[in-house]
């Protein structure tokens, strides 16, 4: 379950990329890192992008989707692949936590 977070955290860095986000491509590709060398820690760092103000929510949430005015394609595309990644994030610390 590790290496497919991990995966997943990367491929969502490619499309953060690919919409010039820098800041949140390098969170999640450090927290794949660390998923891949083992540490848990990652799952528990990307979990932490989540709500409050300056959050991964705000610029990929379902709230910042609705205010865009064009057709949010690559939005919505990242938004639901990280609602998978955090589940799977919750579910791989749950995993850990026995």
């Amino acid at each position: 379950m590790t290496y497919l977070l991990a995966k997943d955290l990367e491929e969502i860095a490619a499309l953060f990329e690919q919409d010039g986000d820098k800041h949140w491509s390098a969170w999640l590709r450090q927290d794949a890192a660390d998923l891949k060398d083992g540490d848990i820690r990652g799952a528990h760092h990307f979990l932490s992008a989540f709500g409050g103000m300056g959050s991964i929510n705000d610029s990929y949430g379902w709230s910042a989707l609705n205010k865009k005015e064009e057709e949010p394609t690559t939005d919505e595309s990242i938004s639901q692949r990280l609602d998978a990644a955090r589940n799977l994030a919750k579910a791989l610390i749950g995993q850990n936590d026995r």
